[in-house]
């Protein structure tokens, strides 16, 4: 029994100091102020307990996360072009999307890793203003087409490279960047073979103190998904300010104008709390986190 509370204390202090270590990483800096404003970020994954027993039946979960860096990269620029007509407006935004795709293949990267995608053709409508019959009346003036431009690159570097190319044709939309792993089988396959690893563990340590003797065959489940950088973004704007009471000022034609306050993001991926084992853990590169969650539920009887 002594050497029982003495791991039991020796568990809480370890826990103790860990949670202690990452509730001091969490709430220094700004990011105090943030908000969890996007509903799509996942934050907790799994809920469920190391394991429960009843007098007939063992049920064991695992949960394994591996961080890792993406190997292929998709970005998307947004290009847009006016002019009196579509011939015209074609004629221009062709003229750039091919200037940049040339400067893009002198830089290095391929062909057939860049396409271009016609997006929409509307027209542009302004208004006749009759000051004297006090009529606007709308009319066309012109046309507007869009096209996406999508780039694949496998270094990440590459990216700001884009970007700084793109802004010598006048393209400043960057519509996203989207993450890829080219081989995720293998990434599936690390993680169950650590799953497994962990559950055989679990499952002798288990036997071992509660005294048990497995019969038949196991049944479980096992779930493996992947968490993109752009669900994990959050965002806060740091700043204290004072109020001013309108209602005073408000015979007086008073105006109030408040300065731009600047809002910050940042990434926040998903927490290792609820893991046995993360693999990457301490990668500062953002990229995909692959999640594994293992439940085995075994039949039991219990020892004399």
């Amino acid at each position: 029994m002594k050497n029982v509370k003495t791991i039991i204390f020796k568990l809480f202090l370890t826990s103790s100091l860990l949670y202690s270590n990452f509730v001091t990483s969490q709430i220094s800096g700004n990011s105090v102020y943030g908000q969890k404003n996007n509903s799509e970020r996942h934050s907790v994954f799994n809920q469920n307990p190391g394991f429960s027993i009843t007098d007939n039946t063992l049920t064991v979960h695992v949960n394994v996360l591996q961080n890792q860096k993406a190997d292929k990269f998709r970005i998307v620029l947004g290009v847009t072009e006016e002019s009196e007509s579509v011939s015209k407006s074609l004629e221009k935004i062709n003229t750039r999307v091919k200037n940049f795709n040339l400067g893009l293949t002198k830089s290095g990267i391929r062909k057939e890793d860049i396409f271009v995608d016609f997006i929409s053709q509307n027209r542009i409508y302004d208004y006749d203003v009759d000051e004297s019959k006090r009529i606007a009346k709308q009319k066309t003036v012109g046309f507007e087409i869009k096209k996406n431009i999508i780039i694949e690159v496998n270094n990440y570097k590459q990216i700001e490279e884009i970007i700084n190319k793109a802004s010598e044709y006048q393209i400043f939309d960057i519509i996203k960047v989207d993450y890829f792993n080219t081989d995720i089988e293998k990434i599936r396959q690390k993680l169950m073979d650590e799953s497994y690893k962990i559950l055989n563990a679990k499952k002798e340590e288990y036997q071992r103190r509660f005294s048990l003797a497995y019969v038949g065959e196991p049944k479980g489940t096992e779930n493996f998904y992947s968490v993109f950088p752009k669900t994990q973004y959050q965002e806060y704007a740091a700043f204290e300010t004072s109020n001013v009471d309108t209602n005073y000022y408000s015979g007086n034609n008073f105006i109030r104008k408040d300065e731009r306050k600047s809002k910050t993001y940042y990434y926040e991926g998903v927490g290792y709390s609820n893991f046995d084992k993360v693999i990457n853990g301490s990668d500062t590169e953002i990229g995909i986190q692959y999640v594994v969650n293992l439940t085995m539920n075994f039949d039991i009887k219990r020892g004399k």
